[in-house]
């Protein structure tokens, strides 16, 4: 169970075509991406009320750039074919940069989730006797294919994509999860991601999806049932930072009248958001509520990406003690000194100070887990102690 773009095309030209096929074949050699084919089965349920539109937006495919304002609609299908396709094939879903679903529908036939045009499908990985239970679905109009990149996860049920919209900045991880009652599967995302994360930044974390669990937490006023297994979750999440996003109390479950979809995210994310709420205009009939969460990754001069410290044990000093110099103003030693220029001479040496350690100096990747007393000498000493 769980929570938190579309439509068919005409033949188009030779000339398109092969740019088409040669972009399709490019993306389907990615590690865990389906594409869909040019000719598929499902362009025979497609809308043709959307074919001109969509040729135009596959025509344009390869000169679009990702916006810094991204959607994401989560939502449990239920297994159902005819949710799965109406997700895929609604024009309230184009808005939509990424799909995070849970339980969709799976063919045995193909052996995959539903292929659209519009999106590129990366599944979870599944055991032999069960189907994929998790989805991320990149919306192709919006993200182009050097935007994201699939992270590699052994865990069942839980799919994830590294999204990085500026080169200049860390990417924001997308995790997708669908969480069954008494299986190890929190357990396991938790060791995952504490090793994950010692070597990985990333600026932003969104960890979304059906969880099944219930807790005073999240949980609507009057709903009492307590899963010892959400306090595995709430503590995996406190590891990282993440703190709850979706509003507490919000009903996402309407048969129980419960809460069993959720989005964590940390400072980064939260400072982020625009909405996270249910999506009223994206339901499809499944049991399970759409959640929608809108947030603005526009580098923030103030936020956390701008906190990063200098780490000054990587600093080549040689070099920087040639920009400085180079960089500091010229001495007037026979001028008299007003106060307006001794004001002005210190904040040209803070900047020839800055300017150069920018240049010269890496900032620290600072993660959960960093221990600030932990230095080479110490790592040196660890390896040798595992090595005897």
């Amino acid at each position: 169970m769980s929570a938190p773009n579309a439509a068919s095309i005409t033949q188009p030209s030779n000339a398109t075509s092969k740019s088409t096929n040669a972009q399709v074949a490019k993306e389907t050699t990615r590690p865990g991406i389906k594409s869909a084919p040019i000719k598929s089965e499902q362009s025979k349920i497609s809308s043709p009320a959307n074919a001109k539109h969509q040729t135009t937006l596959m025509s344009n495919q390869s000169t679009c750039r990702p916006t810094q304002t991204i959607a994401i609609l989560q939502y449990n299908l239920h297994k159902s074919q005819p949710i799965t396709h109406s997700v895929l094939n609604s024009a309230a879903s184009k808005k939509y940069a990424i799909l995070l679903l849970q339980e969709q529908y799976f063919s045995t036939y193909t052996n995959s989730s539903p292929i659209h045009k519009s999106w590129t499908l990366i599944e979870s990985k599944h055991s032999e006797n069960s189907p994929p239970r998790a989805a991320i679905c990149v919306n192709k109009t919006i993200l182009p294919a050097h935007s994201y990149e699939p992270i590699p996860l052994e865990i069942s049920d839980v799919v994830a994509i590294a999204l990085r919209l500026d080169q200049e900045q860390h990417p924001t991880l997308v995790v997708n999860v669908y969480n069954t009652k008494n299986t190890s599967c929190i357990t396991e995302l938790r060791s995952y991601l504490r090793k994950h994360l010692r070597r990985n930044t990333y600026n932003g974390i969104i960890i979304a999806g059906d969880f099944n669990l219930h807790h005073p937490l999240w949980n609507p006023p009057g709903y009492h049932a307590h899963d010892p297994e959400a306090n595995v979750l709430i503590d995996t999440m406190s590891q990282i930072r993440l703190k709850p996003m979706l509003p507490a109390g919000t009903i996402t479950f309407p048969k129980a009248k419960t809460a069993i979809d959720l989005v964590w995210g940390n400072d980064y994310v939260k400072q982020r958001i625009i909405k996270c709420r249910i999506a009223t205009g994206s339901e499809h009939g499944s049991d399970h509520y759409p959640v929608e969460t809108i947030l603005n990754l526009q580098p923030c001069p103030y936020g956390p990406e701008a906190r990063q410290p200098y780490n000054y044990t990587k600093t080549n000093w040689k070099i920087f003690e040639q920009k400085l110099e180079s960089y500091l103003p010229p001495l007037n030693h026979f001028a008299k000194p007003t106060a307006e220029s001794v004001d002005q001479l210190a904040n040209d040496i803070s900047m020839a100070i800055k300017q150069a350690t920018e240049e010269t100096t890496p900032r620290a990747n600072i993660y959960p887990f960093s221990k600030r007393w932990r230095n080479k000498e110490l790592k040196t000493y660890g390896s040798r102690q595992h090595e005897v």
